[in-house]
């Protein structure tokens, strides 16, 4: 076995339960240290780290010279210390780094329907050590990002490991993120997520989103404690290299829903009190030019609507918590859309320039609707027509770029190329010369936002600018509408859909249609299609 990897069981032998009632707040105090050999040990010849940040979910203190600490932790929170540059949590046999522990000394309360939190008692002497593993973080790096694998049953979480995951393997990304809705309410499966994600190979972070809450929880506290079970604190932060990434819980749980159905849905967008005191704390260790990356569920805005199950109801607090940070990029999940939203001053954000959230394709697409392929897996386009899919952000210093990765295609497939006819004639596979002052090109730039620019040309014809339109996809429609399977929305409009005439003067035949789009981040894509032109009947 990986000596790294024995770290957590060497930690739980090390532990002893000093007492059967549950305590109300201890002082925890310990070493983080760096694990040169990665045996779990603090040996003679390693040394402590200092200048680490270590938090009880409220306060944050930095170890000293020596890497030691010392923090008050009550029964049911969590200790966690935010992962230095340079250094790498021992992880555990899924790749999911260790660097907390939750106090739990009650038993469980065995009504939320799914294994909660493990009593654990206080560590021997009120001690705990953090051991991490050196590694070099100099050079620009990647981070797989997914969203939303959303699986309601086994058969579901199948799709998720055979679309996705055997894809995965083999990635030189740093690190891999999900940006919640790992479940679909059965939490169940989590452990089985948990074993599949840990298969790609590389450190796993998470986050909670609206359909991984214990449901029959009396109130926001309580309703992550089958996630913190399996796969650690519901927000935290980390740093890579010279970036600092922040996990927030931005679900905000209001009790269970007493006719016992959980139809309401009774939550919102909001991060709470609590944690917006710990992030102000956070940010106060952080130079205000470092790259900052907020990684939430729930948007903090969306395009078009402010409902609070879409959007953080409390953005501006959290904005202003950023005042003065330089390089500042969020990255959202929830909408099953892919959007660019710009955020400026009008909602809080302090920035000069205003800041770019990311709401990023979903694992799930619709749902794991729709027909299905080859391999019996559904085609799941999302409703705004971009593929099920997931994204890799490479990162070099402050600046960063975000490319979409379609499930099962290549790079190259950014773009899908229709031809319609108006006003609602449908998508066309060919156009009748009498029908050319009707038809249409129409392009769907799956990731791409309103700062994206698109031209085309017809054979050697020069460049023709395509405008954006904020409608419904109709590939879309026709996939899931008109052949009545379930849609989710596919009415609502896109906000990545562009659009120009055709030249009226085309001839009978073949013509070669090519777009070039330039997307959100200055990334340069191509597509074809052929265009056939008909003699009338």
């Amino acid at each position: 076995m990986d000596k790294g990897r024995c770290w957590n069981l060497r930690v739980l032998a090390a532990f002893c339960l000093l007492a059967t009632m549950t305590v109300q707040a201890v002082e925890l105090s310990g070493q983080v240290f760096a694990d040169r050999d990665r045996n779990g040990r603090l040996d003679p010849d390693e040394t402590g780290i200092a200048g680490v940040a270590v938090s009880n979910g409220l306060a944050v203190v930095l170890t000293d010279d020596e890497g030691r600490y010392a923090i008050e932790v009550a029964d049911g929170e969590t200790l966690f210390i935010t992962k230095p540059e340079g250094y790498l949590p021992a992880l555990d046999a899924f790749n999911l780094p260790r660097f907390h522990f939750t106090l739990k000394t009650s038993p469980p309360r065995q009504d939320l329907g799914y294994p909660e939190l493990e009593p654990q008692g206080i560590p021997a002497g009120g001690k705990l050590d953090f051991p991490l593993h050196p590694q070099d973080e100099s050079k620009p790096f990647t981070v797989l990002w997914t969203s939303d694998p959303q699986p309601r049953n086994g058969e579901e979480l199948t799709f998720v490991r055979d679309d996705v995951l055997v894809e995965l393997m083999g990635t030189d990304a740093a690190f891999g993120l999900t940006t919640g809705d790992i479940m679909f309410d059965d939490l169940s499966l989590m452990p089985r997520y948990r074993a599949l994600f840990g298969r790609v190979g590389i450190p796993w972070f998470n986050v909670p989103g609206n359909h991984d809450m214990n449901f029959k929880a009396e109130n926001d506290a309580a309703s992550l404690q089958t996630y913190r079970r399996y796969l650690g604190p519901a927000y935290y932060s980390f740093n890579w290299g010279k970036t600092h990434f922040v996990i927030l819980d931005c679900i905000y749980f209001k009790g269970a829903d007493p006719s016992g159905s959980n139809g309401t849905r009774p939550y919102e967008g909001r991060i709470d009190a609590r944690q917006l005191e710990w992030l102000r704390a956070d940010l106060q260790h952080v130079p205000k030019d470092r790259l900052v990356v907020l990684v939430t569920h729930i948007p903090f805005k969306i395009q078009g609507q402010n409902d609070p199950n879409f959007s953080i109801q409390n953005r501006a607090e959290v904005f202003a918590l950023l005042e003065g940070f330089e390089h500042v990029f969020a990255v959202a999940g929830h909408l099953h859309r892919t959007q660019h939203v710009y955020i400026g001053r009008e909602d809080g954000y302090p920035g000069e320039t205003p800041l770019h959230q990311h709401i990023l394709a979903t694992i799930a697409g619709n749902w794991w609707s729709g027909d299905k392929d080859d391999r019996g897996i559904p085609y799941t386009i999302q409703a705004d027509g971009t593929p099920n899919g997931y994204h890799l952000m490479q990162v070099n210093g402050t600046d960063y770029r975000v490319g979409y990765r379609a499930a099962g295609k290549s790079y190259e497939y950014q773009m899908r190329l229709m031809i319609e006819l108006q006003p609602d004639g449908g998508l066309i596979s060919a156009v009748k010369t009498t029908q050319l002052q009707q038809a249409r090109l129409l392009v769907n730039l799956f990731d791409g936002g309103n700062n994206s620019r698109l031209v085309f040309r017809m054979d050697d014809g020069e460049p023709q600018e395509m405008h954006q339109e904020l409608r419904s996809d109709p590939f879309a429609f026709a996939s899931y509408v008109n052949r009545k399977v379930f849609n989710a929305g596919v009415e609502t409009p896109s906000t990545h859909l562009w659009a120009a005439s055709l030249p009226r003067n085309l001839q009978p035949g073949a013509h070669v249609i090519m777009v070039d789009a330039v997307d959100e981040y200055g990334g340069k894509h191509r597509g074809y299609g052929i265009l056939e032109v008909l003699e009338p009947e």
